[in-house]
C-alpha cells in the first residue's frame, strides 16, 4: 500500500493541512527532518504504506532556518498582526461609540426595498455597545500578551528585544483593560459609565506603538530570520515596507549530476538529477512525480497508480521514502541545494 503523510511549517501553527480525496480517504501526521525535510499530506490508493523520512545532517552551506525559527517568526507576525488591527478596530469602535449616527441601518438600502418589519429599526443602546466593546477589548489583550508570552527566545538577540519591548507594552496596559472591563463591575453601572469605560481601554490601546526596528526590518538584515520570514505562513509587509527576501545564495555553482536533465533516466527507477523553478515530470517505475525547486525547497507532487496523490518538500540532505506493500519502495534524497536548483538522487528498492 502507498501512503505519504503531510506536512508544512505552516502546519505547525494552523493544524492539519489540506488532504486530497479518494477511495480510501486522507491522512496527516507532523514530521521534521533535518534541513527542512517534511513530508506533506496526501490521499492513498488502495496500496498505501506509510512513507518514511530519514534525519540526516545537512550538507554543504545551506542556510534553511530551523523549524523552530519558522514557527517563532509565524508566531510573531500573527500576534503583532492581531495587535494592529485591534488597534485599528478598537479606534473605529470607539468612534462609533463617542458619535453614534443617526441613521438606520436600513438607509444604506436602495430605496425601493421594502421595510419587512413595520416601525422603527433595532438599534442597541450605548450601554450595551459600551459593554460588547471592554469584553472584546479584554480578551484580545490576553490573547495578544499570550501570543507573546508563549515565545521562547529566538536565538537573535535584535528579535527577541523586539519581542520583549511587544511584550512589555501589552502588558503595561493589561491589568487597567482587565479591570475595567470586569464582568461583575459592569452590570453595575449605567450606559454612561459604561461608556468612559470603553473610552478608557480605547485610548490604552490607541498607546500602543510599534517598536522600532520592526519584524520585517530585522529580517531584511539577518539572513536567518529573512529565510523564516519568507517562508512563515502569517509573515506580510508592514505598511511601506518591502517583504524581506531569502538572502542571495553565495555558494558556488552546484556541480553536474550523474544525468543532467534527462529525467527519462529515472525511469528504471535509479538516477541523478538537477531540479530547477521550472515543475518537470518525472517517471520513477509505475509512479510519476512532478519535481522543482522553490525558496530552497525541493517540492514533489505524486501521482500513485491505484489512485490518489501526495506531496513531499525537502531541504538539503532530506529524504523521503514511498513504499508499496509487497512491492517497490522509492527513495527521493536532496544531494545538494540552492535558492533556485537542486542535485537530486532518486532510487527504488523491492520489498
Amino acid at each position: 500500500m502507498l501512503k505519504t503523510v503531510r506536512t508544512e511549517v505552516r502546519t505547525v501553527v494552523r493544524g492539519a493541512g489540506r488532504g486530497h480525496r479518494s477511495a480510501a480517504g486522507a491522512a496527516t501526521a507532523l514530521a521534521l527532518v533535518t534541513g527542512l525535510a517534511l513530508v506533506s499530506g496526501c490521499t492513498q490508493g488502495k496500496d498505501a504504506a506509510p512513507a518514511r523520512t530519514d534525519d540526516k545532517p545537512a550538507v554543504g552551506t545551506a542556510t534553511a532556518p530551523s523549524r523552530a525559527l519558522v514557527v517563532w517568526t509565524d508566531t510573531m507576525c500573527a500576534t503583532t498582526a492581531t495587535l494592529d488591527a485591534a488597534r485599528k478596530q478598537s479606534a473605529q469602535k470607539i468612534e462609533e461609540l463617542a458619535h453614534p449616527t443617526n441613521d438606520p441601518a436600513s438607509a444604506h438600502a436602495p430605496a425601493s426595498a421594502p421595510d419587512p418589519v413595520p416601525g422603527p429599526p433595532y438599534r442597541p443602546g450605548a450601554g450595551f455597545t459600551a459593554d460588547s466593546y471592554l469584553k472584546w477589548a479584554s480578551s484580545t489583550v490576553e490573547a495578544v500578551a499570550a501570543g507573546y508570552a508563549g515565545l521562547r527566545p529566538s536565538g537573535i538577540p535584535a528579535a527577541d528585544r523586539l519581542r520583549a519591548q511587544l511584550a512589555a507594552g501589552v502588558g503595561e496596559i493589561r491589568p487597567e483593560v482587565t479591570r475595567l472591563s470586569d464582568f461583575f463591575a459592569l452590570t453595575s453601572l449605567s450606559p454612561a459609565e459604561k461608556t468612559e469605560r470603553a473610552k478608557r481601554v480605547g485610548a490604552l490601546l490607541a498607546s500602543l506603538k510599534q517598536p522600532r526596528p520592526d519584524l520585517p526590518a530585522l529580517a531584511a538584515k539577518n539572513p536567518d530570520l529573512a529565510t523564516a520570514y519568507h517562508l512563515a505562513p502569517r509573515c506580510v509587509p508592514s505598511p511601506g515596507t518591502a517583504r524581506p527576501t531569502a538572502p542571495a545564495d553565495p555558494s558556488p555553482q552546484l556541480p553536474p549530476p550523474a544525468d543532467g536533465t534527462d529525467f527519462a533516466a529515472c525511469a528504471d527507477g535509479k538516477c541523478e538529477i538537477r531540479l530547477t523553478p521550472h515543475p518537470v515530470d518525472i517517471k520513477v517505475g509505475d509512479m510519476k512525480l512532478t519535481a522543482w525547486v522553490k525558496n530552497r525547497v525541493v517540492r514533489l507532487r505524486t501521482a500513485y497508480p491505484t489512485g490518489g496523490s501526495g506531496s513531499m518538500t525537502l531541504g538539503e540532505g532530506g529524504r523521503g521514502t514511498y513504499g508499496r506493500a509487497g512491492g517497490e519502495t522509492v527513495t527521493v534524497t536532496v544531494k545538494l541545494l540552492r535558492v533556485d536548483e537542486a542535485n537530486v538522487e532518486i532510487t527504488t528498492t523491492r520489498a
